[in-house]
């Protein structure tokens, strides 16, 4: 049994050096040959905009408190979209940034609606208290 055995038990021949071992054509060349394609459609990832997760809070909290941070909002929204636009493939379009600019101009009209509430308010109970006045 000093003899090296095959993968199915059977001798193999000895090796001569000046025999070409023969290739079958059938196999298929290493993996080097072959690169991998990238996949379709899809690029390096890039990042959200770093203002974006600010503008989206500032414009939830302008629904949920009166508007007061709507306008903030809106500005650091259009101001971040303004820089997207600038530099096209630096940051992705991330709807967090987009959710938190329409919120934004949401809380603005609700603040801009609530002081001009508030305004015509005032101007009813002067002008009540005005005419109550006047009388005898």
């Amino acid at each position: 049994m000093s003899e090296p055995q095959g993968q199915y038990g059977y001798e193999q021949p000895p090796h001569n050096p000046y025999v070409q071992q023969q290739v079958n054509p059938y196999d298929q060349p290493p993996a080097a040959y072959y690169p991998q394609p990238m996949p379709y459609g899809y690029g390096p990832v890039l990042p959200d905009h770093p203002q974006s997760v600010t503008v989206f809070v500032l414009g939830l909290l302008s629904l949920f408190f009166g508007g007061v941070t709507g306008p903030f909002a809106l500005v650091m929204g259009r101001n971040a979209r303004r820089e997207m636009a600038q530099a096209p493939g630096r940051y992705r379009d991330s709807g967090l940034l987009t959710a938190g600019w329409v919120m934004g101009i949401i809380g603005t009209v609700l603040l801009v609606l609530t002081v001009l509430f508030v305004i015509g308010y005032i101007i009813f109970i002067v002008f009540i208290f005005a005419t109550l006045g006047d009388m005898p």
